[in-house]
């Protein structure tokens, strides 16, 4: 029979009331007292009336030590975490992955104060609780846009992820072209001005730190993988769960939580349900669970995510569906311990001390304060008590005849005192690897330590540091990414562009292998980086080495293949100095590169010898020169031909131009004599011209007169004959 809400409310119920029973134990009042201890509260250790109050902050002290060590291990490069490729065709998965996940850790979501957090809640607490999950609310990015066409706005209005939100359509006049007469006129337009809400990321990978009193587990597990039970408990208003789409009624039946947890307590973090003004702003439990049931009656068990409100017993069964996305819960250790789920912290190690230390110093300061201003003892009357009670400085202190004022001695054992805080100090050292020689250059503790000797108690102090953040990465880290790469892979529908330094690139995750290797990168920004400095310039020293041997005995693509490790070790050398972004000062040489590299080798092999090439590249150059010389003297024996056949060209022109300038002198002379001939014959045809006139009139005179025509002769002119 297929699981109901009652029962299965019933059984969410009964898991409650047992996990929070088991939180209510001995770990949860370890927790709240190394809360207290860090915060400077120590209940178990009051002080006496009159008596000093000071206090030990070892709690305090150690965990901001080893805070920045530990923040450094993994975010002290750009990469916190590597992809490793695992199949034949993952390399540029991996690589990709790699900015992907990094990208989401420290951009997407706040990756810093995520580490930090879980550093600090896994020294106090014993482990940290990092809660995963898909946020699948959409994000939005509103935007104006004005001068609109009707075309811009329908490819807007067609666009699945545009949602217009406002709009303002005007008309103007604009000049529009024909396209096939090219005649341009004045049309009346639409404008349309819009307020648009673009969905700019359907979902989203979100990582948060919880703190541990909220988490809850099945008592019998020793992993939260292996639990039946994981719940987060989160105080949540009314107002908040049915914004998440829950029955109104239903939430507003609920009864309002007050239970404060000893931990919130410690925290200072209370809650008072009385100051709710409104019932809507009254905070209930909200519950997350993770829950191990036969929903189908199958006899196998599947993965049920719940939503409850309330307490064990007067709560509400909201949702719940059976889970096939990955895991919400994950814990990061401190110091684990086999078969527990609740390891050590730096707390447990440090509470005694700082107990101890805080009544040391009290007794040492009580003792201080006790030589300094010692009891009296007063026989007779005193005339001014109170400067002796309660004395000023140079005041005097007068007594009748008889009287007396002397002080009692106090032994002074201070300084045995400080003897015990120094040995105190040496516990705390071999328990945390936090010393003065570890954390400083102290003066006083160097001046009788040699250079050698310093670093060597350095690197032994710092390497329970290291294994810390071994543990850290190991047992909690690389699940967490290993299943962020999942879900990327899962949820992640299209190609997403990253910004990565000052190079944009493209990456799509769908077709991914979700079996990719993850591994935390702690390599770099570890320990002493003049250290991790000198040991990388050794080992590149080591592969330029190398490289060189391999070139010289003919093995050049052995030595080509060097050349992108050697990279990486300059890249590692670069964040090892605290430089970020490493890939900026070094060339890349992928796949592509490196065969094209083998190939001119290759091609460079089938060439002569080196010493051949530089004899045959002599006597091309000899040849060369030679034929330069040989190529110069006909330039300019061409050269001097051309001046001397030019020299004769200008002569014979000039000759030409004189003979052409004595032939126009004699066509000019010939003319002239031409010119006066013409002219005197003219004259004398003229001449005739008009004695042919006048025998002409003469005729007719002599035949008016009744004379013979033709006879008669006038001066030297016969008369009757032709006038030519």
């Amino acid at each position: 029979m297929p699981i109901t809400n009652d029962i299965l409310k019933g059984m969410v119920q009964k898991a409650i009331k047992s996990s929070e029973s088991t939180s209510s134990s001995e770990v949860a009042t370890d927790r709240q007292k190394a809360i207290e201890y860090f915060n400077g509260v120590m209940n178990d250790l009051k002080s006496e009336k009159g008596r000093s109050s000071v206090m030990s902050m070892d709690v305090d002290d150690t965990l901001s030590w080893m805070t920045p060590q530990l923040v450094d291990v993994f975010l002290g490069s750009n990469r916190m975490v590597l992809a490793e490729p695992v199949g034949i065709d993952d390399d540029d998965d991996a690589e990709n992955a790699t900015h992907l996940l990094n990208y989401v850790f420290l951009k997407d979501n706040p990756g810093y104060k995520i580490v930090r957090d879980s550093i600090v809640d896994a020294g106090l607490c014993k482990y940290a609780i990092i809660k995963l999950w898909n946020d699948d609310n959409p994000e939005y990015k509103v935007s104006f846009h004005d001068g609109l066409s009707d075309e811009q706005l329908a490819l807007l209005e067609q666009d699945p992820e545009v949602e217009i939100t406002n709009q303002t359509t005007t008309t103007e006049m604009m000049p529009v072209q024909d396209l096939e007469t090219g005649v341009v006129t004045e049309m009346e337009v639409n404008v349309h001005e819009v307020k648009l809400r673009r969905m700019c990321r359907k979902s989203r990978r979100r990582l948060e730190v919880i703190p541990p009193e909220n988490f809850f587990l099945d008592p019998d597990a020793t992993t939260i993988e292996e639990s039946r039970f994981r719940a987060h408990r989160e105080p949540t208003t009314r107002s908040d769960l049915i914004k998440e789409g829950f029955d109104r009624k239903l939430i507003e039946n609920i009864g309002a939580d007050d239970d404060d947890t000893p931990e919130d307590y410690a925290r200072q973090n209370y809650r008072d349900t009385d100051d709710a003004t409104d019932k809507s702003t009254e905070l209930i439990d909200r519950w997350e669970i993770m829950m191990e049931v036969d929903v189908d009656d199958d006899g196998m068990a599947e993965t049920v995510r719940i939503i409850y409100a309330g307490s064990e017993s007067g709560g509400e069964l909201l949702d719940w569906e059976v889970w096939e996305d990955e895991q919400l819960f994950y814990s990061i250790p401190w110091e684990p311990v086999p078969h527990k789920f609740a390891g050590k912290s730096l707390a447990d190690a440090t509470m005694p001390i700082q107990k101890m230390k805080t009544a040391m110093i009290r007794q040492v300061f009580d003792n201080t304060y006790a030589s300094n201003n010692p009891r009296m003892f007063v026989q007779g009357e005193i005339v001014n008590p109170d400067a002796l009670f309660s004395p000023t400085f140079g005041e005097h202190v007068f007594g009748k005849p008889g009287a007396s004022v002397t002080p009692l001695p106090v032994p002074f054992v201070a300084n045995h005192g400080y003897e015990a805080l120094a040995y105190a100090d040496d516990m705390l050292a071999k328990r945390t690897g936090q010393s003065r020689q570890a954390m400083a250059l102290d003066p006083d503790v160097l001046q009788n330590q040699t250079a050698t000797a310093n670093q060597n108690n350095h690197d032994a102090s710092y390497s329970q540091t290291e294994m810390v953040a071994r543990d850290m990465a190991e047992l909690g880290w690389t699940p967490i990414f290993r299943a962020l790469l999942k879900m990327e892979i899962k949820h992640q529908d299209r190609p997403r562009n990253l910004r990565i330094g000052k190079k944009l690139i493209e990456v799509n995750p769908k077709h991914w292998n979700a079996d990719m290797g993850i591994t935390i990168n702690l390599g770099l920004g570890t320990g002493n980086r003049q250290r991790d400095m000198m040991m990388l310039q050794g080992v590149a020293s080591n592969q330029m080495t190398l490289a060189s041997q391999l070139m010289q005995n003919g093995a050049t693509e052995d030595a080509i293949d060097m050349l992108p490790k050697i990279v990486e070790t300059m890249r590692q050398q670069t964040e090892a100095a605290g430089i970020r972004d490493s890939e900026f000062y070094y060339i890349d040489f992928d796949e592509t590169k490196v065969a094209n590299l083998k190939a001119q080798a290759q091609q460079a092999k089938s060439q002569p010898p080196p010493q051949l090439q530089i004899e045959q590249k002599k006597q091309e150059a000899k040849m060369q020169e030679q034929q330069q010389a040989h190529e110069y003297k006909m330039a300019e024996l061409a050269a001097n031909t051309a001046a001397e056949e030019r020299s004769d060209y200008l002569k014979s022109q000039e000759k030409m131009r004189q003979i052409e300038i004595d032939a126009q002198l004699e066509r000019e002379r010939i003319a002239g004599q031409f010119d006066i001939k013409r002219a005197s014959l003219v004259d004398e045809l003229d001449l005739a011209r008009e004695l042919g006139y006048a025998k002409i009139n003469l005729q007719k005179e002599l035949a008016t007169a009744g004379a013979p025509a033709n006879t008669g002769q006038v001066g030297d002119v016969q008369l009757g004959g032709d006038i030519g």
